[in-house]
């Protein structure tokens, strides 16, 4: 009878449990965690070559009808394991089918039970975003033969570079299964029997690939997995091997990591060798399965659907042999090295095909004098990478850095004293800060906001703007974002410094000086607060001798910027502003907890039109928010209009400003109760009272006095008339 062995895989998770190939009865389910890998062993039959002779694979059924296909492996002697990842919360049933009669049609539940885990990484459009739509931003590092044990043992290389990497920002790292060169041999020995026979791998190898796999996801690393590089791809196709050699080769490894959450890199350098026909194979049987395998078996590929592309060489992209790729490739891969206005340009024709660009092998930080050790043509001071790396941003790309001492090229071990150089700390920089909560995923390269000057930009329209100035220089800009304020900020992309800088307003081109002696990003946006939009008490339009008068009442205000007024002609379809708080003062918002009173008056207009007007309040997030809007029409002896006349008038106080008492003059068409209240400019209660009075005009005075009897300072006030029905404010100045 085969025997089950699950078992939850994770940093202190270890939970071994026996049944018996059954159905397993209810409450007696293992439970797993979304997106958790989860290990079934199963005990196949004693055969020679397992890895040759035999096949094992899952079907899955789901919570809602979910379904999910799983590729199992050998895991060495008559041990097979089928991983699997369960993406949705409830009870998920399987059935195994194998060419081993031992290993088909076994049956069981798992329990997936809701995790915090924000899911697998996607590509959608032109970036990656986690499962939960959490941006995911894809800074790589390169360590090519990290999971070999020559060039980084687990304990004293690997872990210590990992937790620098982690420790430093960096979310991505890119390595090869099985590489150039020497053998490819870690603590479990060679990847290959004999170190080169293609047909017979040995699991012992992938065990410490599993260490190393899980110990860069639970670090929040995403590995780049690359099978292999061109020359030992084409090693696959040799006699007596074949296509199918490396299609074996290839599911094995998907089978084994597919549960994490990784990228999948077909080749590295992959335009040195085979043709591209050949690697297209491959990518598609990845991406969509292939039930037209040469063994007569269903190639299931990854049925998670991680990102995959396929690495050029030197200064070339993947996306020459686009058309061939389209349907597979996840992301365009470049390796492309030269100034940062040539990275930017290749960028920028890449990014017509709609997918993420990623440069991910720009060149490498390291010695640049030829008689240096680790010398290489393609090396760059950390200064230049950096230079590179924000130009990259601002192309809305994604790249992989390098540095000599630790991307275990030409058989290098890594260098842990190499850890924290020059380069890495650039990169951290520039971590934290695209971390820090701008938004790159919705912002776009954007030149045209730059008038004159050396710089690159990348923004979102009316929301923020990065600009990164590659030396210290003058350069002029224009957002194009009329009644739009922006707060600034500086960043010194050397040593991380920060600091505010004057508001930027975005209908008006402006210099901007870099304050630093070198490069200097600067990041313009919308000022950030908790402000809510304006609730009014009421919104009038009135005409008065060939002008509409247009007033209206806050209820309060917190954080508000101030009001754009808008106007429609014949109908209310579209709308044009009319004036702006950015122009007009009178416009402007502010802090007033018992609201505030507006007016406007527009003149510009002609008999029998109809006119809507509208009002959009702006908070300091840049928050729009827009008010039903008011028609009125201008006619030989009517006026229209969906707003009730006022029934009262207020006017401006006379003398105004005055330094020891004013007149406040207003009309009432009724009689009624009313209340007059004068606030200062906080919004404070400084005098008031109600009274009920007859209709006609009316005059009360203020001597500078509040109700507590002590002189008001001078200042700003405002006063205040409200009937039962209507609401009107205007502006004083007391001068004690």
């Amino acid at each position: 009878m085969n025997l089950l062995f699950p078992r939850q895989i994770g940093v202190g998770l270890t939970c071994l449990l026996f049944s018996l190939c059954i159905q397993l009865q209810s409450g007696d389910f293992p439970q797993v965690e979304q997106y958790s890998p989860y290990d079934i062993h199963l005990k196949g039959s004693a055969v020679d070559n397992p890895y040759l002779a035999h096949r094992l694979w899952a079907d899955w059924h789901g919570p809602n009808g979910k379904t999910l296909q799983t590729e199992g492996f050998w895991n060495g002697g008559t041990e097979w394991i089928i991983r699997v990842a369960l993406t949705d919360a409830g009870l998920w049933n399987y059935t195994t089918h194998a060419t081993d009669a031992l290993l088909d049609q076994c049956t069981g539940t798992l329990e997936c039970l809701v995790s915090q885990s924000r899911g697998f990484v996607k590509q959608d459009g032109r970036h990656f975003y986690y499962q939960d739509g959490t941006p995911f931003f894809r800074l790589g590092d390169t360590c090519w033969r990290l999971y070999r044990s020559k060039n980084a043992p687990f304990e004293t290389h690997f872990k210590p570079y990992i937790d620098a990497r982690a420790e430093q920002g960096f979310t991505f790292i890119i390595g090869v299964i099985h590489t150039l060169g020497d053998p490819s041999i870690n603590e479990g020995g060679s990847l290959w029997e004999g170190n080169t026979n293609l047909d017979r791998l040995r699991p012992q190898y992938f065990e410490w690939v599993d260490k190393r796999v899980q110990y860069m996801v639970d670090k929040g690393l995403v590995p780049g997995i690359m099978f292999v590089w061109a020359d030992t791809f084409d090693d696959f196709y040799q006699y007596p091997y074949n296509r199918d050699t490396f299609s074996r080769f290839r599911r094995y490894v998907v089978a084994r990591y597919a549960a994490y959450n990784v990228f999948w890199i077909v080749s590295g350098e992959y335009t040195e060798q085979m043709s591209s026909k050949d690697y297209d194979y491959h990518g598609e049987d990845m991406k969509f399965g292939n039930d037209n395998a040469s063994d007569g078996l269903y190639d299931i590929g990854d049925p998670y659907g991680h990102p995959i592309s396929i690495h050029p060489s030197g200064m070339q992209s993947c996306s020459r042999d686009y058309p061939l790729f389209s349907e597979w490739l996840g992301y365009i891969t470049q390796q492309q090295s030269g100034t940062p206005a040539y990275l930017y340009n290749e960028i920028m024709r890449d990014r017509s095909y709609g997918l993420p660009v990623c440069n991910d092998e720009f060149g490498y930080e390291g010695p640049t004098d030829p008689g240096q050790p680790y010398y290489h043509k393609t090396n760059q001071t950390g200064r230049y990478a950096k230079e590179d790396a924000w130009t990259m941003l601002c192309a809305g790309a994604y790249f992989i850095w390098g540095n000599v001492f630790t991307y275990t090229g030409k058989e290098y071990m890594i260098n842990t004293d190499s850890l924290y150089t020059e380069g890495a700390r650039y990169m951290s920089i520039l971590s934290d800060f695209v971390q820090s909560g701008i938004n790159y995923t919705e912002m776009e390269p954007a030149q045209h906001y730059i008038r004159s000057g050396d710089a690159y930009c990348l923004a979102k329209h009316e929301s923020e703007y990065l600009f990164y100035f590659p030396k210290s220089t003058t350069i002029q800009i224009n957002l194009q974002a009329p009644h739009h304020i922006y707060e600034s900020t500086w960043l010194n992309p050397v040593t991380g410094e920060t600091f505010e800088d004057a508001i930027v307003y975005g209908d008006r081109v402006q210099s901007k000086t870099s304050p630093f002696a070198d490069d200097a990003v600067l990041y313009l946006h919308t000022p950030r607060s908790e402000a809510l939009g304006v609730e009014l008490s009421y919104f009038n339009a009135t005409i008065e001798e060939n002008s509409v008068l247009l007033e209206w009442k806050t209820e309060s205000e917190h954080n508000h910027a101030g009001f754009i007024v808008e106007r429609s002609i014949a109908d209310s379809s579209f709308f044009a502003p009319l004036s702006s708080f950015a122009m007009n003062p009178d416009l402007r918002g502010g802090e007033y907890p018992a609201g505030c009173y507006y007016s406007f008056r527009d003149k510009n207009i002609q008999r029998e039109i109809d006119y809507y007007y509208r009002l959009v309040d702006i908070n300091l997030d840049g928050k729009r928010t827009a008010h039903q809007p008011v028609r009125v029409r201008l006619t030989m002896d009517t006026v229209l209009q969906n707003a009730p006349q006022p029934h009262a008038q207020l006017f401006q106080n006379a003398p105004n400003p005055f330094n020891k008492r004013t007149a406040i003059f207003f009309a009432l068409s009724e009689p009624q109760r009313i209340s007059l209240t004068i606030y200062n400019a906080n919004g404070q209660i400084v005098h008031a009272q109600k009274m009920f009075m007859s209709s006609g005009h009316h005059i009360v005075y203020w001597d500078g006095t509040t109700h507590a009897h002590t002189d008001a300072s001078g200042g700003i006030y405002f006063y205040e008339l409200a009937t039962e029905r209507t609401i009107h404010r205007k502006k004083m100045v007391f001068i004690p």
